[in-house]
């Protein structure tokens, strides 16, 4: 059979994927429970993330507690550790011709709202929305100039430069006496 990792390679950056196989290859994942199809694990990475995948039918449903990975459901390198250890142990197996699509699931950390018990389940993401490519990018601001009257826009400034002296004009006189100018 092949293995889960491999059926959803293609969501996740080879940066990521590299650096997932080097916490897989120190043992910095830890199996908290494992089922079939589930398997719950801590990974220690800056801190110790909570990462959680479920196979539902041709669905892998993912969490993960680490930053990169919520709000947008990023496939991190948190996740991609576990799924290698999950393959190494025989977990989150499916069958050889069916395809399985990684579907980010939301994170359920404190603050965040959990659905109501008997209502339905939080939206998860899915994982292929979030391709570079695919991802709707806003349009940027009209560029309107200074926020208001500027009297120093669009001088040059030089930082650490003396400033000019204030009040009325200080202009040396260049060796001649001020008397004889106005004659």
């Amino acid at each position: 059979m092949m293995g889960i990792a491999q059926k959803v390679a293609r969501n996740f950056s080879e940066a990521v994927r590299s650096r997932g196989q080097s916490y897989f290859t120190k043992g910095r994942v830890s199996l908290m429970s494992a089922k079939p199809n589930e398997v719950v694990a801590r990974v220690r990475g800056t801190t110790k993330y909570r990462v959680r995948a479920r196979l539902r039918g041709a669905r892998l449903l993912a969490t993960c507690s680490c930053p990169y990975f919520g709000p947008l459901g990023e496939p991190c390198k948190h996740l991609w550790a576990t799924l290698l250890l999950a393959d190494s142990r025989g977990f989150l197996q499916s069958p050889q011709n069916m395809a399985v699509r990684l579907v980010a699931e939301p994170s359920r950390r404190a603050g965040a709202a959990a659905p109501a018990p008997g209502g339905p389940p939080a939206a998860a993401i899915d994982a292929s929305d979030l391709l570079l490519g695919d991802r709707p990018r806003p349009a940027p601001a009209p560029y309107d100039g200074p926020a208001g009257p500027n009297p120093d826009y669009g001088r040059d400034v030089i930082i650490g430069a003396p400033k000019p002296p204030q009040g009325p004009s200080q202009r040396p006189t260049r060796g001649r006496n001020p008397k004889e100018r106005n004659k």
